[in-house]
């Protein structure tokens, strides 16, 4: 939330916000795709125990 704060307070040009905000949400995106696969992951091994977030 801060960082897209930062990201508009930051970039002038409309055109470059939008595709650098678009751009870090979608590695949000991605880095939250891959946590939640790991935690699924430890989930079916290791039981609840080690998945709590």
């Amino acid at each position: 939330m801060v960082s897209g704060i930062v990201l508009q307070a930051a970039i002038k040009t409309e055109k470059r916000r939008a595709t650098i905000i678009s751009i870090s949400n979608d590695l949000d995106a991605g880095i939250e795709v891959i946590v939640l696969s790991i935690n699924g992951y430890l989930f079916d091994h290791y039981g609840i125990g080690l998945t709590r977030v």
